[in-house]
């Protein structure tokens, strides 16, 4: 048991401190009250700048829908067939249909479906009744020309 403990005794140095490793004392820096009030608004102003939303994306898109809007109801009382509006509505150029001020220009997208209608006219209403047709045709010309070839044809 004596062989356990025979091992030559080492001292712990890295425990104990020496004078050249004693650490600095930092300086003690003070601010004015005029200083402090700065930086906290900085912070907050920094804060609010971070955290603001970007509402400029929303107020183009309410503007867009506006527009669109707007579009929508001048092509109706136009007479535009409901078929052919949304082909009307995505041909039309828009961009300049909104004021400076924020306001939708009616005139402006008049002006716009306007220039598509004419650009392409088979996008206008037709005059056409279009749907099923029951019966025979109520044209009286038709009509009166049958009667005679019917009398006609019996001799009457």
């Amino acid at each position: 048991m004596a062989n356990e403990n025979t091992a030559p005794q080492t001292e712990n140095t890295e425990n104990k401190e020496t004078p050249q490793e004693q650490p600095k004392e930092q300086p003690v820096i003070t601010y004015t009250q005029e200083q402090v009030d700065s930086m906290i608004t900085q912070a907050v102003d920094d804060y609010k700048s971070k955290n603001q939303p970007d509402i400029s994306k929303y107020q183009q898109a309410t503007l867009n829908a506006q527009i669109e809007t707007k579009a929508v109801m001048t092509a109706v009382t136009m007479g535009i067939d409901a078929k052919a509006l949304p082909y009307v509505l995505k041909l039309a150029d828009f961009k300049d249909a909104a004021n400076k001020d924020g306001s939708v220009s009616e005139d402006k997208i008049k002006s716009a479906i306007d220039k598509v209608l004419t650009d392409m006219p088979m996008l206008k209403k037709s005059e056409q009744n279009t749907g099923f047709k029951l019966g025979a045709d109520t044209n009286n010309t038709n009509q009166q020309s049958q009667n005679d070839l019917l009398k006609k044809a019996f001799g009457v």
